[in-house]
């Protein structure tokens, strides 16, 4: 699964992204939760919770502005790219 935050209509939202990559089915949030994109998607897993329901609104991608997953991220991130031996030898 494929989760997009984006820009559309003047607001931010939050989707999950088709497997062909061309259209991104709108998440059924509250403004206040979609404003931290990604980031209630997260929680509400780790809590065992089950993901929002899609609004019934499906957009062509490239309709969409795309941003950072997590705009408003509760801490800093950092990632590293350990899953891929080149970068691990980086290291």
């Amino acid at each position: 699964m494929r989760i997009a935050t984006f820009q559309w209509k003047g607001r931010r939202q939050v989707g999950i992204v088709d497997t062909a990559g061309t259209q991104v089915q709108v998440l059924a949030l509250p403004a206040d939760d979609a404003q931290r994109g990604a980031l209630g998607l997260v929680e509400a897993a780790a809590a065992g919770r089950a993901l929002p329901q899609p609004s019934g609104e499906s957009v062509p991608l490239a309709q969409v502005t795309l941003e950072a997953p997590l705009p408003l991220p509760r801490r800093n991130l950092f990632c590293v790219g350990r899953n891929y031996h080149a970068h691990a030898k980086e290291l």
